[in-house]
């Protein structure tokens, strides 16, 4: 009886990794690990590894453990919860090699688990009937990390361990916690099935951990037995059991080859360290070590998460985890058009960073800000940025995109973003779908997200789908009331007569505004003066 695929954390120390040839296949009941049928291209190997500086010298020997950058192993208990723990484990170990947080930080992995598959909506009502559902106990159903990295991106965790322990037994929670995290995912990063060993120990020593998928035998754990049992294996084969592992990783290339039992002993020395989410007793303290050779290791995934208070807001469409997938060739574009809800008289609300999804390496685009669009035309209203953000996406993944200024929406405007391939790619999209062990619901409506076909606009409203695009806004306090949450008089009969005032206040003509243009007897354009700032389209009440 052997065990599932389960998920590792890759806090590795470094070597090679065999090319692994693998084939997936879907259970049909409960598993701790659901690997998915996505072939991912691999970003390529970083520009520090040369000929003359192999995989093999970029580092020996690498522990983010030795280095104080990682937290307790844990336990999940008869749960299929290995996903979670594993992408929870990864998000400490981020901030803590970032200074961010220290060993002590401690994040909530049934909070995690349990909101992949209970989310409600989102706080801004964008996401209002959108899911990720499974049948039956979600303690037991399994997950995948790349569905668990899409979840994140709706801010759906990672919350402190107080907010849901582990180990109370209680397993509803309240929706009002679903989005009490204390740090969100910046960056992931897909790696592929088969990413080189350049590429994996780049990851790990840039990043502190990198998760991973294998296949681990039923019996207790051993490093030489689970050695043993993988290398028998050039498929991951997916079985249902109510066991799985969840480990983090390093790198050390000198373990011994010989330290494998003979029947399943790698040609070469090297072997990623493993730490697991099965307790102190599994392995040497929770940890063991895997062959860089394992036949079973597959779906490379790592990230960067930050404090949730670096953004305030997020403006999103894609409230379920599903993984699809569009081919767009270059010179598409795709767009969200989102309405601003938070800016006020006393604060403004400011687009700080775009955030989307790609399925391909080297993805080159081009971002745009529009406000106040026509329907169904995103690229119709004012520029929002003086030059659109261009770049060049190095790995698949989910992307925050930072603008290098950032662009105000004041509540009740609309705004389009805009993205326009300046190469070929596969971008991220979500839609209503069943995978048979998960599905996936979108209710997106009309006028909210596109595609462009090189010709027009298509809503994807008839698709019951929208594109993984996202703006994160910011607030930031003012000391000078916009006139547009300014109030104007509905008896305005010409430029003349205008009455516009804030809280009950007249303001005055010269003093609080001035008129800067006239058109004819429609309307008045004004603009703010001292302590009243930005412009406001007064129209005129005459026949």
């Amino acid at each position: 009886m052997e065990r599932i695929k389960k998920l590792i954390i890759v806090i590795l120390c470094v070597g090679m990794i065999s090319s692994l040839n693998i084939s997936f296949i879907y259970a049909s009941q409960s598993n701790g690990y659901h690997p998915l049928n996505i072939k991912i291209e691999s970003p390529d190997v970083p520009k520090t590894v040369t000929p003359k500086r192999n995989a093999r010298s970029l580092d020996s020997y690498y522990s983010s453990s030795e280095l104080g950058q990682v937290t307790s192993v844990k336990d999940q208990g008869n749960t299929e919860l290995c996903w979670a723990f594993g992408i929870t484990s990864m998000g400490e170990t981020s901030l803590i090699k970032q200074g961010i947080a220290s060993t002590n930080i401690d994040f909530s992995e049934k909070h995690f688990g349990y909101f992949m598959y209970n989310r409600k909506n989102d706080i801004l009502n964008n996401t209002k009937g959108d899911k990720t559902k499974v049948s039956g106990d979600w303690r037991y159903a399994g997950g995948n990390s790349l569905l668990a990295m899409l979840s994140l991106t709706g801010w759906y965790g990672l919350a402190k361990e107080n907010i849901a322990p582990f180990n109370t037994g209680k397993w509803r929670l309240s929706d009002s916690v679903g989005q009490k995290d204390s740090a969100i995912l910046k960056n992931g990063f897909f790696l592929g099935d088969t990413p080189q060993a350049a590429v994996v120990k780049s990851y790990i020593i840039g990043y502190g951990s990198v998760v991973m998928a294998y296949h681990a035998p039923e019996e207790t754990w051993e490093e030489t037995a689970i050695t043993e049992r993988i290398m028998r294996h050039t498929t991951a084969i997916v079985q249902t059991d109510s066991k799985s592992y969840c480990c983090d990783r390093w790198m050390d290339d000198s373990y011994s080859r010989d330290n494998f039992n003979s029947g399943s002993r790698p040609s070469r020395d090297g072997a990623w360290i493993v730490k697991n989410s099965w307790g102190n007793q599994e392995g040497s303290n929770g940890y063991t070590y895997i062959s860089y050779e394992d036949k079973s290791l597959c779906e490379f995934v790592a990230g960067q998460f930050v404090k949730a208070s670096e953004y305030k807001y997020n403006y999103f469409y894609d409230g379920s985890a599903n993984p699809g997938i569009l081919k767009l060739k270059k010179g598409q574009k795709f767009a969200n058009v989102f309405t601003a809800k938070k800016g006020s008289a006393k604060k403004k609300e400011l687009i700080k960073a775009v955030n989307l999804v790609t399925w391909s390496a080297n993805v080159k685009y081009s971002i745009q800000i529009y406000r106040n669009p026509k329907d169904g035309r995103p690229t119709s209203g004012t520029k929002m940025l003086k030059r659109p953000v261009t770049g060049t996406i190095r790995e698949a993944g989910t992307h925050t995109i930072d603008l290098s200024r950032k662009a105000e929406v004041l509540r009740g405007d609309k705004f389009a973003v805009v993205v326009k391939l300046r190469s070929s790619g596969k971008i991220g999209f979500d839609e209503n779908d069943d995978y048979h062990w998960v599905s996936f619901v979108n209710k997106t409506k009309k006028g909210q997200s596109y595609l462009y076909d090189h010709r027009k606009w298509n809503d994807l409203n008839p698709d019951h789908a929208t594109m993984r695009l996202k703006a994160y806004t910011v607030m930031q306090p003012v000391n000078k009331i916009h006139l547009r949450y300014c109030k104007a008089d509905s008896k305005n009969k010409n430029p003349k007569g205008i009455v516009l005032y804030y809280k009950g206040k007249h303001l005055k003509k010269n003093k609080d505004y001035k008129i800067v243009k006239k058109e004819g007897h429609k309307y008045v354009i004004v603009k703010g003066r001292g302590r009243y700032r930005g412009t406001k389209k007064i129209y005129l009440k005459t026949k």
